[in-house]
């Protein structure tokens, strides 16, 4: 708190006025930073785009946004604000889930996404594979570009939802 309160030039007394504790100011900066990228996201989910092409452009802002925060915040994260930590997993795999969700029930509608689909066993899916990529078991730190390691899963989850039309749609180069 000293530090922020010096790099912002006020008294800690005042950031106090304004954040509990550091938890909250972590709470506070995480949950902005997600608002942000959540205006993004609904711009592009009310573009004129099918299913493939929208979640293919929101694969691309996570795989940016993915490759842009550095390994050592989610440490921090998970070492020092492990509440804070839990809180966003856990808003994140509800946005993810109902997203995704969403996206494959218009892809069905499309007739891009497979017919036999489970849209809700296919979202669940979708959000466990993605979790594998902060799994340090799966892929170890500094071994893995984490842009490209969700990359690679987002293409997986595509090729393995996608339909002979999908595919070809895919194929096509999108």
């Amino acid at each position: 708190m000293d530090d922020v309160a010096s790099h912002l030039g006020i008294s800690k007394k005042t950031l106090y006025t304004f954040f509990s504790d550091k938890d909250k100011l972590v709470e506070d900066v995480l949950f902005f930073h997600i608002s942000e990228f959540n205006t993004l996201f609904m711009g592009l989910a009310a573009q004129k785009m099918n299913a493939i092409e929208k979640l293919y452009k929101v694969s691309e802002l996570v795989g940016k946004l993915i490759s842009s925060v550095p390994q050592v915040i989610l440490n921090d994260l998970q070492k020092y604000h492990p509440e804070v930590l839990t809180r966003f997993i856990e808003f994140k795999r509800s946005h993810i889930l109902l997203q995704v969700k969403k996206n494959i029930e218009e892809g069905l509608k499309e007739g891009l996404y497979r017919k036999n689909i489970d849209p809700e066993i296919a979202s669940r899916s979708y959000l466990a594979l993605s979790e594998t990529l902060f799994d340090k078991a799966f892929f170890p730190d500094g071994k893995y570009n984490s842009g490209e390691v969700f990359n690679e899963l987002f293409m997986y989850h595509i090729r393995g939802i996608a339909s002979e039309k999908g595919m070809a749609y895919i194929d096509l180069g999108m």
